[in-house]
């Protein structure tokens, strides 16, 4: 959980078991009070009223076709992105 101040509004940024929510504390004007926003919106994060997924594993699906075509293009003396 962070609570940061920009441009004169406060902002927030939680994640709970890897679901991410950033939001703007429009009605916060306190520190004090943007920190209070940001633990009800970790509850509803918690208690997942914002629906929102996981966000995905990284997978490097192409990696092993991308080094081949490289490597060929490497060897063949042509440049690879033409």
């Amino acid at each position: 959980m962070s609570v940061y101040k920009r441009r004169g509004r406060w902002f927030c940024d939680v994640t709970i078991d890897g679901r991410r929510a950033q939001r703007v504390l429009k009605k916060a004007r306190t520190r004090a009070q943007a920190i209070k926003a940001t633990a009800v919106i970790e509850n509803k994060l918690f208690e997942n009223r914002y629906k929102i997924e996981k966000r995905p594993e990284f997978a490097l699906t192409n990696s092993s076709r991308i080094i081949s075509c490289l490597t060929q293009s490497y060897t063949s003396g042509r440049t690879p992105m033409t």
